[in-house]
């Protein structure tokens, strides 16, 4: 099974605490539920998934305040003007980064028996579906870093790509969100002491079989 990195970069992110309601405030660098979501952008099928191994932080970690105006309502296109003029705007404060760069690196996980062909040839089949897009730039959907509008540029890693010398404790960060497999069920987050090392994060691997283990 072969480990597969990507560099990730953009202006602005805003990875949500869960903890911060109408205000909200992005953890110090990309999550891995997040890393997962953009290596999904470049490559996904029902039939595999995406574990995330690394991520290496490459720039310093700086954030910026933003307060903008947002609208307690959801606009329903048959009712525009009739929501508009009913629902009044709130300011709410976020806490985004800015001048974000990473390191994404995970591995494909195909499981099994899903199709007519064998594991090991579906791993290889999309494991070159990936680097074929990665140095084509292509993506069948745009990824970007927590929100919408902090949209992601991506490219291949080079040598010359050095993580950010910070070792450092974050506390506990969002690892993923293991989802019901029945609709009474309800989805189950996961968390981990989030641990910088040298600029890089290293997930264990047991947080991934549970998350992705069969319900009972």
């Amino acid at each position: 099974m072969e480990t597969l990195a990507m560099k990730v970069w953009g202006d602005h992110a805003l990875f949500t605490r869960p903890e911060s309601k109408a205000e909200r405030m992005s953890y110090p660098f990309i999550t891995p539920a997040a890393a997962r979501a953009i290596l999904e952008c470049i490559v996904w099928k029902p039939e595999m998934k995406w574990e995330v191994t690394k991520i290496k932080v490459l720039n310093p970690i700086k954030f910026l305040s933003v307060t903008r105006n947002e609208r307690s309502n959801v606009l329903h296109p048959a009712k525009v003007n009739e929501t508009i003029g009913e629902d009044k705007p709130l300011q709410r404060h976020s806490l985004f980064l800015k001048d974000v760069a990473y390191v994404i690196e995970g591995k494909i996980h195909v499981q099994p028996n899903v199709t007519h062909e064998t594991n090991f040839n579906l791993q290889r089949k999309y494991e070159s579906i990936f680097l074929q897009r990665l140095n084509k730039g292509q993506c069948f959907r745009r990824p970007y870093f927590g929100t919408r509008e902090c949209s992601v540029q991506f490219s291949p890693v080079h040598e010359s790509e050095v993580a950010l010398p910070l070792t450092a404790d974050f506390g506990t960060m969002l690892y993923d969100i293991k989802y019901p497999t029945y609709e009474k069920e309800s989805a189950i987050p996961y968390f981990f002491n989030a641990k910088l090392m040298d600029g890089t994060l290293s997930i264990p691997n047991a947080l991934y079989e549970e998350v992705h283990a069969p319900c009972m």
